[in-house]
């Protein structure tokens, strides 16, 4: 997702690179993450992928909006390496509706990121819509499409750079302040762009399959503005995703089905590329899973999912256990997922015979 030495610092959203014999300093990961990354000639960020990206499925592909029918609220919240000192937080926020006159879903979207010590934040606002095409009484195709509006926010006090770092002493000096850098802040430290996307879902009773696409625009997403000639603006994102669905038994009194669901998730950007790939069950009220994210050619961690449910809310709960040369003594990474669902009595033109279970 970023080229050069910024691709390889930060390296995904759920791997960062951490120093242990820099521990103490303030800004420990953002002096890795961020100290070439001003250094080069190009800034770009990294998109956030959930390990419970079934929980937030319009931020995965618009064109699952409205897949509940009935009115749909869906949070996420992350917290990432909290066993070293600058840990990362992300969180999602979204609603979405079926309106079945006219097959149309609406829905809305709000994030927040903040990388390490609160060095670089995220904010984005989405809204998406899609349109449901019944192919016969068990197929449909979903397409969708999204726009997204984005600020990026800098605060360089919370950096530190490879060039105020000593071999004895390290970034502290004597007089218990920080060692001065030769970089030269930005003339602006927030960047605002609009980000577009669209979204395709193939689904039946047995199977889904979809593909989306994120930053059709190319948005310019940098903080510097060197080199401009040679700038092409954030690169495209594509994420291919699919599953299948046993259903284990009839629906129980509760009015839930219980299931098993394999499913994966691929995602790349310019040369970065993760696959999530595992096993969703859901037996009565109880829900679970286990699943393996891949990095490029590396194995990244080991996800543990469990969580409740009822016809109406799911609440989970995720932990990544990381199995890179990263090692556990980050502290892994926690997911709590929490989902809500307006059902209503009015009968439906159409059942909900399909097998995006997990998704709701």
């Amino acid at each position: 997702m970023k080229d050069i030495n910024t691709q390889n610092i930060e390296h995904k959203r759920t791997k960062r690179v951490a120093s242990g014999s820099m521990g103490s300093a303030p800004s420990t990961i953002i002096l890795i993450w961020l100290g070439l990354c001003f250094s080069s000639s190009l800034v770009r960020a990294q998109d956030p992928v959930f390990s419970q990206f079934f929980a937030t499925p319009i931020q995965m592909n618009p064109a699952f909006t409205g897949l509940s029918e009935d009115a749909h609220i869906s949070s996420v919240y992350r917290l990432q390496w909290p066993g070293i000192s600058a840990s990362y937080n992300t969180f999602a926020l979204g609603y979405d509706q079926f309106f079945d006159a006219s097959n149309l879903g609406l829905g809305f979207q709000i994030n927040r990121d903040v990388a390490g010590n609160g060095a670089l934040g995220t904010s984005r606002i989405s809204s998406m819509l899609s349109y449901r095409l019944n192919i016969n009484d068990e197929t449909f195709i979903r397409g969708g499409i999204e726009a997204s509006l984005i600020q990026k926010s800098l605060n360089w006090q919370k950096l530190l750079f490879y060039d105020a770092i000593e071999s004895v002493g390290g970034s502290i000096t004597p007089g218990g302040s920080y060692l001065p850098s030769a970089e030269l802040e930005p003339a602006n430290t927030r960047r605002a762009y609009l980000d577009i996307g669209s979204g395709l879902l193939l689904y039946n009773s047995a199977y889904y399959f979809g593909l989306a696409i994120n930053h059709m625009n190319t948005p310019e997403d940098r903080f510097l503005r060197d080199n401009l000639e040679n700038y092409q603006g954030l690169p495209l994102r594509w994420s291919v995703h699919g599953g299948y669905q046993f259903k284990l038994g009839r629906k129980a009194a509760n009015g839930l089905y219980s299931f098993c669901a394999p499913n994966l998730l691929y995602t790349r950007q310019a040369s970065f590329s993760q696959l999530n790939a595992g096993i969703y069950l859901a037996v009565n009220q109880l829900v679970g899973g286990i699943y393996f994210r891949q990095s490029g050619a590396n194995g990244d961690a080991v996800i543990f999912h469990a969580g409740i449910r009822d016809r109406h809310y799911t609440l989970a709960y995720s932990f990544d256990y990381t199995v890179s040369g990263l090692t556990i003594d980050t502290g892994g990474g926690h997911e709590i997922s929490v989902s809500y669902h307006f059902m209503s009595d009015k009968p439906r033109r159409s059942k909900l015979n399909d097998c995006l279970q997990l998704f709701r």
